[in-house]
């Protein structure tokens, strides 16, 4: 007789394929911040941007940054999206969830608007067009990356199936990193000589894509915050 399978974990509550799709979402996630983060200064330097107009942009936009990363964790965490009437219909069940539901998009979305950047644009034209959608590539990272990140106490109730998604989530983060990192470089290497705007748009594209499954497969089961 085949003997029968033992759950040793059974005070956790995530199916495998959630886990699964909470960390293709959380990776795609992840690409869609280094495609700007990592590549910003080499994009900009390509299209032959003055380096002090953009220094002065880039100074005025970290210090947005560090206030309204504070400003939309606040509301994130406060803020009940589900009651509001305009968002009712979208934002489906859970604490942060809706929140992801009605706004990732606007991450890739604002990722792809960044790398578009017309290059025989002025200067004034072309800083005005990265303060902007930096600006807005900023905000929309934020609007998706906290509740993403702040999921990790509602998705569970259990704390040791929360240490096993955060070191999952870890491994996931190096690999990935040096993956893109590589891939990346033999896109823009002689051999292959891909245009970096077209590895922005078509990545942000295919990240998107990979943002979606976690819409509807994944489940937050902790949002009284046991725990």
């Amino acid at each position: 007789m085949a003997k029968e399978k033992i759950n040793k974990h059974p005070d956790w509550q995530l199916s495998r394929s959630e886990k699964n799709w909470y960390y293709v979402g959380d990776t795609a996630r992840l690409f869609c911040t280094s495609l700007v983060g990592s590549y910003m200064t080499m994009f900009l330097m390509f299209q032959g941007i003055s380096t002090v107009s953009l220094a002065t942009a880039i100074l005025l936009v970290k210090f947005i940054d560090s206030v309204d990363d504070v400003l939309f964790g606040f509301i994130i965490d406060k803020i009940d999206i589900k009651k509001w009437k305009l968002f009712q219909r979208f934002a489906g069940q859970g604490k942060y969830m809706p929140w992801y539901r009605l706004f990732f998009w606007t991450f890739p979305f604002a990722t792809i608007l960044f790398f578009l950047m017309p290059k025989n644009a002025s200067d004034a034209v072309k800083i005005i067009w990265f303060f902007v959608t930096y600006l807005l590539y900023d905000f929309t990272c934020t609007l998706t990356e906290v509740p993403m990140q702040s999921m990790i106490t509602t998705l569970t109730d259990s704390p040791s199936e929360r240490n096993s998604i955060l070191t999952v989530k870890g491994v996931i983060t190096v690999v990935a990193a040096v993956g893109m990192s590589v891939v990346v470089s033999a896109l823009l290497s002689e051999r292959f000589g891909v245009p970096l705007k077209n590895i922005g748009v078509g990545g942000a594209l295919i990240f998107l894509v990979f943002m979606i499954p976690m819409v509807f497969k994944v489940h937050e089961h902790n949002t009284e915050l046991k725990n």
